[in-house]
């Protein structure tokens, strides 16, 4: 049904229940920092989900089959996984490129000992915080040392 084609109230009333951004069954449209193959470089992107009827969802194929395919699937799980949690020290990403070369871990270090030097935190909170601190300059987690590692497993191949 499209708004031209409306002929009584009823209609109208319904086109506009549909394409009403506040209905609860409508999600907003969002954007998301992504890595663009095609491009090379971080990209803003909205997310292409439909929020009414009226919009479509344009979606690459995501079927996964086969042993290195799947290995392909855990390894974007996991860098999509790394990307979230860094959106989540430092929003300041999604507003400027940074503009020297540093590396993720390095940064990640600094953001996190600059905002314990502005809070006050105490006991438990603190621990957890320096523990953060050191699986990031580690790199390892103790009760993972001797498993199957996903990256150890990556590195080696």
């Amino acid at each position: 049904m499209k708004k031209r084609l409306i002929s009584t109230d009823e209609e109208k009333k319904y086109i506009y229940k549909i394409i009403n951004p506040d209905n609860l069954f409508c999600d907003s449209i969002n954007e998301e920092m992504t890595y663009s193959k095609e491009h090379g470089c971080l990209t803003v992107d909205s997310i292409e989900t439909p929020n009414c009827i009226f919009r479509y969802c344009k979606r690459s194929n995501r079927s996964f089959r086969g042993k290195n395919n799947k290995i392909q699937a855990e390894k974007e799980k996991a860098n999509s996984s790394v990307f979230n949690l860094i959106n989540v020290i430092d929003p300041t990403i999604f507003i400027e490129f940074p503009s020297s070369s540093v590396s993720i871990q390095n940064h990640l270090i600094s953001v996190v000992q600059t905002l314990i030097s502005k809070t006050q935190l105490e006991g438990k909170e603190l621990e957890r915080v320096k523990q953060a601190l050191y699986l990031l300059h580690t790199c390892q987690r103790p009760e993972l040392r001797d498993s199957n590692d996903f990256w150890e497993n990556e590195e080696r191949d």
